[in-house]
């Protein structure tokens, strides 16, 4: 791969990692001249096609997500019949390398890397969308010590389509809610959850429970009190101590309502940090009021749920089956008959009421997962997944990706710049150079932009020509020029000819 230039416009620099997932690639983008990060799917699951089609779906959703602490992601494509995703390129360390070597962490740069971290992730919440993989592997640090958050919606791919890969489940069991191990969809609260334990190994420099295999973490998870971070460490105070225990309870119910509530906890920690005010109180004390010694230990570990241990391990051991070998969940199936096949109806191109209403008549519902520009008319579908065709089963959800329409942006103000700068700072706005016209001007200096069509600051169709008129410079009249038919005398107040 290195050295090879992807649909013209990608050329491949190095090698950076290789993941679970996708072979990381250093890339510099030819048409906006900068450095990116080229993930390519690895083989053995570019043939999965239903994986793929996921994929792209929760890319497509990600793409959306435009908040600095979560690395942006430019376009998707394919390359010799594997996916592609160029995203922003991050120059850092993921946290758990910065774990490995430096924790447990000054009580200052836990609370500021996990207020960033809370930041992105309550972006994405309210964006609609749920992480559902949220580990220190999935966060980066720059060299500037920002925090950016990747991998949005990948592993929700290969949970939906049974696939995964034994070192991923081993690495992320670690930071995986109870409810999500035994089988539950990925929630917001399960990304508390895993915050709350990031937090808690960034404060210790250990995990808060260990296994020799996915299998035991996840009981540890389910079954065994939550552990007092304090305990581990004594110079952890209550406050944060606090705020892990709440973000780990094992009832969901229990944990932070959200990013945002667990945020103002963090918020307020810092202000005590920075004023050198005592972190002597806790988010688990009952009205925000302090505990009697004697209660603090139930504020860190809550007596655990009663769960039922064979129903727990079935799952667990299936999900961990299915990370190896995919399909094994069709053996779990129970109920009053099997579901017949279906085939999903040609809804791409339709209105959002005529998609619904077909997929009905087939026994299948439909889920709007993004919203993107397109030369679809408005709440038209531009994508499904499964696409069109395709055999599934009978009560199956159908992803769709509907149209805003065609996507308008701003024409920036080129007056005064030169035609090269100009043509550089159209492609970067999405729009393209027209028409090239000159004039005199007694104003721009020459090979500079005098006008431009349409003008700045209107809004347009990304993709518009703008036309250009660059300026010639003054206006220099010519010196008149004698020619023989025109005699000039060299003393006009004389006649050319004698007078008679």
């Amino acid at each position: 791969m290195i050295g090879k230039v992807i649909d013209a416009r990608y050329e491949v620099l190095e090698r950076v990692n290789e993941g679970s997932f996708f072979t990381i690639y250093k890339a510099r983008d030819r048409v906006l001249d900068r450095v990116v990060a080229l993930k390519v799917l690895s083989p053995r699951f570019a043939t999965n096609t239903e994986f793929v089609e996921r994929l792209r779906a929760e890319l497509s959703a990600a793409a959306a997500l435009t908040h600095t602490g979560i690395t942006r992601i430019y376009e998707t494509g394919e390359f010799e019949g594997r996916p592609y995703v160029a995203t922003e390129f991050v120059r850092g360390t993921d946290l758990k390398e910065r774990i490995r070597r430096a924790a447990p962490f000054a009580l200052s740069d836990v609370v500021s890397l996990g207020i960033a971290l809370l930041q992105a992730v309550d972006y994405a919440h309210r964006a609609g969308t749920v992480h559902g993989d949220v580990t220190p592997y999935n966060v980066l640090i720059t060299s500037d010590l920002d925090v950016k958050v990747t991998d949005f919606g990948i592993s929700r791919a290969a949970g939906a389509s049974a696939l995964s890969h034994s070192n991923a489940v081993l690495r992320g069991v670690h930071y995986l809610a109870p409810e999500v191990a035994q089988g539950g969809e990925a929630t917001v609260a399960s990304d508390i959850y895993s915050v709350g334990v990031i937090l808690f190994e960034m404060l210790t420099g250990t995990l808060p429970y260990a296994g020799d295999t996915p299998i035991a973490v996840a009981l540890k998870h389910a079954q065994e009190p939550t552990p007092s971070a304090r305990a581990v460490n004594p110079s952890v105070p209550r406050a944060l101590d606090g705020v892990v225990a709440k973000a780990m309870a094992k009832d969901p119910g229990a944990r932070y309502p959200s990013m945002l509530a667990m945020l103002r906890d963090l918020r307020h920690a810092e202000e005590c940090i920075r004023m050198g005010r005592p972190l002597s109180w806790s988010p688990m004390d009952a009205g925000g009021a302090g505990m009697e010694s004697g209660d603090e230990e139930e504020a860190f570990a809550e007596p655990p749920r009663r769960w039922d241990g064979w129903r727990l391990i079935t799952t667990v051991l299936t999900f961990v089956v299915l990370a190896l070998a995919a399909g094994l969940a069709g053996f779990f199936f129970t109920g009053y008959g099997m579901p017949k096949d279906v085939v999903v109806p040609e809804i791409v191109g339709k209105s959002r009421v005529e998609a619904e209403e077909m997929l009905d008549q087939v026994g299948l519902s439909m889920k709007v997962v993004q919203e993107q520009h397109s030369d679809q008319p408005v709440n038209h579908v531009i994508y499904a997944a499964p696409e069109p065709g395709r055999q599934v089963t009978e009560g199956r959800e159908i992803r769709v990706t509907l149209s805003k329409g065609p996507e308008t942006v701003r024409v920036p103000d080129l007056l005064h710049t030169t035609l090269a700068e100009a043509k550089r700072v159209l492609t970067e706005a999405g729009l393209k150079a027209g028409a090239i016209r000159d004039r005199y001007d007694d104003v721009v200096p020459k090979g500079q932009v005098v006008a431009q069509d349409p003008g700045p600051d209107r809004h347009v169709i990304r993709g518009t020509q703008v036309m250009l008129t660059v300026s010639k410079g003054n206006y220099v009249p010519p010196e008149p020029v004698a020619t023989p038919e025109e005699p000039v005398a060299e003393h006009p107040e004389l006649p050319l000819t004698p007078e008679p």
